[in-house]
């Protein structure tokens, strides 16, 4: 018998090695960044723009031009569904992207006191967006480059500082100075502290935020080919107006990634700062040669101009929807990226690890008129709350956001009518505060700030 014991001691010996070995694999997976590892599933706000809300999508449509629910679905919608079960995103996906949108109008401030996004709303792990583009009027400036319309704001100026007009007369693209000198006052000097704003304020301790550089618009000159490539001319774009254009969506893209990259070195609320690169690859663990770029560095290129396109040019019933904006493919081609990313790439070890900052409710952001010799940043103010959402029970969906200050409560007699919000000077009233079982998103005014109400992403995993 004494073999028999000898054999069983040594089978307990392998078995506590063999436990003690997976064990530290495991503990080691946990500590791994961007292994996945977390306690819950991942929240996600998808914020932003136009590129962002899915302008350039065949069934886009309302106020922020989003896509009809049962239609098309945007980058973000679709990174939520490729995100593996290990990084799991929860569902729906709360967005609050619209057409229009600047990024100094997210956050609620003095200058801005209604912002696209409210702390009655709460913080998320995961927030994604681009924010920009408006900023510098991107799309009208190509638009006047090909000789379509633009707003009259092109006419004098982008953000007080792009002449419509250059040096040379017969050109119609804007002067490239100016407008790298927009790019300079208008992004690399308060593009920064917005992105303080968001980590601060709007995710959760440790949580991630990601931000998407603009693709491309039209293909280098230097590629086009047959009757383009012939007589210098391709979608209406000369080949001098063009390397224009490519070089104003380099020099956003280079001043929003600079940005990205010093916010995420000093990690406001411990948050994690992601730039992800659509065009080259490079980023955010993708690599440059990657087929879902809009230009890898060994395969084909996918913009205006190129032979698979995926962007739209100048559309013809509308263009002032849809024009120069990414076409299904791209979104498809970005929320593939994005659901790499999150799935992969991130750092989730210290979610909610830290104890979050308070948050005021109003950050303090420079206008555009205070961007030229700006002064260091006040504190934070602690305004007066402004009750523009609040949260409901719905059976069935748990907890929701709605529009509107929460309901007066009843007293005698048949009880109140829906309570009214008092509109702000020059704004169109907002409508009464609809039924809890619907978020109803209002049509932004073409004077006003355009605000976005929460809207419920309806993908089929919702």
């Amino acid at each position: 018998m004494s073999w028999l014991s000898g054999r069983v001691t040594a089978t307990r010996a392998v078995t506590a090695i063999v436990t003690l070995t997976a064990i530290f694999l495991t503990a080691t997976l946990l500590a791994i960044p961007g292994s996945g590892a977390v306690g819950h599933q991942i929240t996600m706000l998808a914020a932003g723009d136009s590129f962002s809300s899915g302008e350039g999508l065949s069934d886009s449509s309302g106020g922020c031009a989003q896509p009809s629910a049962a239609g098309s679905q945007v980058y973000s919608q679709i990174a939520a569904q490729s995100s593996s079960a290990e990084v799991s995103i929860a569902r729906p996906v709360v967005v609050l992207s619209c057409t229009g949108a600047r990024y100094r109008q997210l956050i609620p401030s003095t200058q801005n006191p209604q912002g696209q996004w409210m702390p009655a709303i709460g913080r998320f792990d995961l927030v994604t967006f681009t924010y920009g583009g408006d900023d510098l009027d991107l799309v009208d400036i190509i638009r006047e480059c090909i000789g379509l319309d633009a707003s009259p704001d092109l006419q004098s100026s982008v953000e007080g500082t792009v002449e419509a007009s250059g040096d040379e007369p017969d050109r119609l693209c804007p002067n490239q100075s100016q407008i790298k000198q927009a790019i300079t006052d208008g992004i690399s000097a308060g593009y920064g502290d917005f992105l303080t704003d968001v980590g601060n304020d709007m995710v959760t301790s440790g949580g991630n935020v990601v931000v998407l550089g603009y693709p491309q618009i039209v293909e280098d000159p230097a590629k086009w080919q047959g009757l383009s490539k012939a007589i210098g001319v391709c979608m209406g774009l000369g080949t001098v107006d063009a390397v224009e254009v490519r070089s104003l969506v380099s020099d956003l893209n280079a001043a929003i990634a600079t940005a990205v990259t010093s916010a995420n070195a000093t990690r406001p609320n411990g948050v994690h700062f992601t730039y992800l690169d659509v065009n080259n690859g490079g980023t955010a663990g993708i690599d440059r040669n990657d087929a879902r770029l809009f230009e890898p560095m060994n395969g084909p290129h996918h913009n205006l101009c190129s032979a698979d396109s995926w962007m739209n040019g100048a559309t013809t019933l509308d263009s002032e929807r849809g024009s120069f904006h990414p076409n299904e493919k791209g979104h498809e081609a970005e929320g593939s990226l994005l659901g790499e990313v999150v799935t992969s790439h991130l750092d989730w070890s210290t979610l909610g690890q830290i104890t979050p900052p308070p948050v005021a409710g109003t950050s303090v952001s420079p206008s555009p008129t205070d961007v030229p010799g700006r002064t260091p940043r006040p504190k934070k103010a602690t305004p007066t709350p402004l009750p523009t959402t609040h949260t409901v029970v719905v059976p069935g969906r748990g907890i929701i956001v709605v529009p509107g200050p929460p309901p007066a409560t009843p007293g005698p007699g048949p009880g109140p009518g829906p309570v009214k919000k008092t509109p702000r000077p020059g704004a169109t009233p907002s409508p009464s505060t609809p039924a809890p079982t619907e978020v109803v998103t209002p049509e932004p005014q073409p004077t006003d700030v355009p605000i976005e109400t929460p809207t419920e992403s309806t993908d089929p995993g919702a």
